[in-house]
This record gives C-alpha cells, structure tokens and sequence, in this order.
C-alpha cells in the first residue's frame, strides 16, 4: 500500500484537492472533509486547515501544505494518508 510518508513525518506536500464536503458535527459544528491525491495517486484527507493568510481553496486546485501524517487508514479498500496540524502555504490553482 501506498502513503504519503510515514506516520508521525511533518513536512510540505503538494496535493491537489479533489474533493471538500461541508459537514455538521454531532455537537452542531461545521467541518469540512477535505480529499486530496497528490502526482502519484497517492491519496490523503484531512478536516480542518490553518493559513497565516486568506486563501482559498476549491476543488481541482493544487495547495501546498505543512502537515503530519497522523495515520494510515484504508477507504473503501484505497489507502488514503490522514493529517493533521494542516497548513496551507500556497495554491497554485488549477489547470
């Protein structure tokens, strides 16, 4: 199986985000699932991001980000890296 790094690394990764779902938590919260993969099809996900400016992301664009690899999980049968501590340092945009 393939991840993004192993499990506690922190580092830049460029991703790009393929798809951001606006949820509502059990305490009444919004979130958002964010789905990205980066050039080698190697999927992550994370939920919340931090940015010491205003950008913003939609889907489809390229980000690059300084995050730890919290865990390495499997969805629907995929392997898919989750971070956390996610902060976003430029988006490049899309093409």
């Amino acid at each position: 199986m393939s991840y993004l790094d192993d499990v506690g690394v922190r580092k830049e990764f460029f991703l790009r985000l393929e798809q951001k779902f606006d949820k509502v938590g059990q305490d009444g919260a919004p979130y958002s699932v964010h789905k990205l993969v980066n050039r080698n099809g190697v999927k992550a996900m994370f939920y919340r991001y931090s940015s010491s400016e205003d950008i913003t992301v939609q889907e489809k664009d390229c980000i690059l980000v300084k995050a730890t690899v919290k865990e390495h999980r499997v969805y629907k049968e995929e392997p898919e890296t989750y971070l956390n501590r996610v902060v976003l340092l430029k988006n490049v945009g899309s093409k």
